[in-house]
Order: C-alpha cells, then sequence, then structure tokens
C-alpha cells in the first residue's frame, strides 16, 4: 500500500488540479481529458491482466492509481454539471468509502476538506440549505468511511500475516520431512498433518 504521506500529498495534488480545472473553465477540453484518463486506466488494466497474482498485489500503481483517476473523472463531472448543485455530488460519498478502502484510512479526512474547500464559495452563493446538507452529509460519511476502511485493511493485514506464517510452517515442516528419512512413522503422521492444516489455513486466507 502507498504511504500515507505520499498518499496524501497525491491526493492534494488531484485536488488542486481539480480546482485549476474548475476556475480555468476549459469546457472544450473536457472530453479529451476524460478520454485520457479512460485510455490510461484500460492501459493500466490490460497491464495488470499479464502480470502474476504477487505482481498485481506488490504493485502500487496496480490498486492506488485507479482510485485516483475515478477522484479525477468524478470531480471534472461534477464540476462540468452543476458543481455542487449537480445530481452527480453524492458520488463524492462513494468515493470517501473507496479512498479508505484503497489508501491508507486517514486521507480521507484529507478528502473530504480538499471537496469542501473546492465548492466553499459555490455553496455561499447558491441554495445555502441544500448545500450546507451535501456538505454535512458527506462530514458525518467521512468518520464512517475511515471506521470501516481501518478494519478492512487491518483484517487484510492479519490475514497475510497469517498466511505467510502457514507458508513458513509448511516449508520448515516439508523441510523436515525430507531430510529424516529415519525419523519415526507417528513422526512423519504429525508433520504430514501439519503441513495439511498449514494448507488449510491458506485456504481459508
Amino acid at each position: 500500500m502507498m504511504k500515507p504521506i505520499t498518499a496524501s500529498l497525491t491526493l492534494v495534488g488531484v485536488l488542486i488540479f481539480l480546482a485549476i480545472w474548475k476556475y480555468v473553465a476549459l469546457d472544450g477540453a473536457t472530453t479529451p481529458l476524460l478520454g485520457a484518463i479512460i485510455a490510461s486506466y484500460l492501459i493500466i488494466s490490460l497491464r495488470s491482466r499479464h502480470q502474476s497474482q504477487e505482481k498485481k498485489e506488490a504493485s502500487i500503481i496496480n490498486t492506488t492509481l485507479p482510485v485516483f483517476l475515478l477522484i479525477l473523472v468524478a470531480g471534472i463531472l461534477i464540476i462540468g454539471n452543476g458543481g455542487i448543485l449537480s445530481p452527480l455530488f453524492f458520488v463524492f460519498s462513494f468515493l470517501c468509502f473507496a479512498i479508505a478502502f484503497t489508501l491508507p484510512p486517514q486521507t480521507v479526512f484529507i478528502f473530504t476538506i480538499g471537496i469542501i474547500l473546492l465548492f466553499f464559495t459555490d455553496a455561499l452563493s447558491e441554495d445555502l440549505t441544500q448545500n450546507m446538507t451535501h456538505f454535512g452529509s458527506l462530514i458525518l460519511l467521512t468518520p464512517i468511511a475511515f471506521y470501516f476502511g481501518r478494519e478492512f485493511q487491518m483484517r487484510a493485514k492479519r490475514n497475510a500475516e497469517d498466511q505467510e506464517t502457514a507458508d513458513r510452517i509448511r516449508r520448515e515442516a516439508a523441510t523436515v520431512l525430507r531430510d529424516n528419512q529415519n525419523m519415526s512413522e507417528d513422526n512423519k503422521v504429525q508433520l504430514a498433518d501439519i503441513i495439511h492444516e498449514s494448507d488449510e489455513l491458506r485456504k481459508i486466507d
């Protein structure tokens, strides 16, 4: 997983890009930019299909870059369709969970603060009650997303550690069984049981 400082800086960079896009207002460039982002995502997806499972799990690009691209696409579409009044604004709530589950969970707070700052002036100039409701929903969902994202990642980390332990036990038992052919049948059966149980643990993980 991407380190918290790296993820935070990248997320801030994405939000700054959206702020620049919002105020530069290059309407004619929206479609080409969206096309370029989607093409980038497809290229990454095609490359990941040809990688082994170990490389997929170890690659930060495969696991985190799609989230940043999704934030860009959602932000550009919302900015181009009414901003905070856009019917797509609720997508930011789902992105909170995507960020919390994929990036370091604490970065979801940076995302929420950034979105509020991005649309704050618009919120004051339009229907204030409705806009504050949008912000309130986002603020309420942020700690919930953080909690579930943290629990999900902690569980995934524990599962990875359990699988690593099972793999180590299996290797050691197999080595002992191979190098000690003269041991008693009872010991061989016990080692075989250990190998079998470690295999079952790996399947559960």
